[in-house]
């Protein structure tokens, strides 16, 4: 894996964005665009992509328990979002990727639009923890802008032996 990472920082909102893998020494915003300076060249990002590559984008949340130490179960999950693609929502429980679930968040409106999901969870095994980490992330380089970030999770009783 390599080991490059570079930060552009748009001034006017104060958005900071990673670019990882990316043997960049300079950025600059040209005609909407950023352009990436290297020892390999010059690249132009555009549309979701870098010089033809799409642009993997996500934001991972710390891990939170809601406030409560009991273990929880979420039974739905909503993003507030502005995209023209996929967005893919991952959530885990207690840093255990066995039992991660991913769920595809696809917009009904055309255009890149504001969208309101919320998506109701069945049941599984072992779908339940106390601290609950969250990864949205684009599918196929699609540009994204998340409103809110909603997990619906229920307090589980305790057993008694």
């Amino acid at each position: 894996m390599s080991c490059y990472q570079t930060i552009a920082l748009r001034l006017p909102n104060r958005a900071a964005s990673q670019y990882l893998g990316y043997d960049f020494n300079s950025v600059v915003e040209f005609q909407g665009n950023l352009v990436f300076f290297g020892d390999d060249g010059i690249f132009e990002e555009g549309g979701g992509t870098l010089d033809g590559t799409d642009i993997d984008a996500h934001i991972d949340l710390p891990l939170h328990d809601f406030g409560k130490r009991e273990q929880k179960s979420i039974e739905a999950a909503g993003l507030g979002y502005e995209t023209e693609g996929s967005l893919v929502m991952t959530i885990t429980p207690d840093e255990m990727v066995a039992y991660a679930r991913e769920i595809t968040f696809a917009p009904t409106k055309a255009g890149q639009v504001q969208q309101d999901d919320m998506i109701t969870l069945r049941k599984v095994a072992n779908g339940r923890g106390r601290y609950w980490g969250v990864r949205v992330a684009n599918v196929a380089g699609c540009d994204f802008s998340l409103d809110y970030i909603g997990l619906a999770p229920v307090v589980l009783k305790r057993r008694s032996y």
